[in-house]
């Protein structure tokens, strides 16, 4: 069974709506399999290394806070998906 990852906002009105159809809807539902999460997660990954490997004088004094908010922002991100 292959798992997706599924996306979305919550809409109140029709897809038929004229207002709705005709504006850009940047927060549309979509859904991810397992295959394009990883490539998405990877490339997020190696957008961080080429940014902390080129801007590491900026980002050092901060590496402390940076690092607490990824451990912060990655337990909280594991105990909503558990609780799911």
């Amino acid at each position: 069974m292959c798992h997706a990852w599924t996306v979305g906002s919550h809409r109140s009105k029709s897809h038929s709506d004229p207002e709705v159809t005709s504006t850009m809807k940047l927060f549309k539902s979509y859904t991810l399999t397992w295959q394009q999460m990883g490539i998405f997660k990877l490339a997020l990954f190696c957008a961080g290394i080429a940014v902390g490997t080129y801007w590491h004088k900026y980002f050092r004094k901060d590496l402390v806070w940076l690092v607490v908010s990824a451990v912060v922002a990655s337990v909280y991100t594991s105990y909503v998906t558990l609780r799911q």
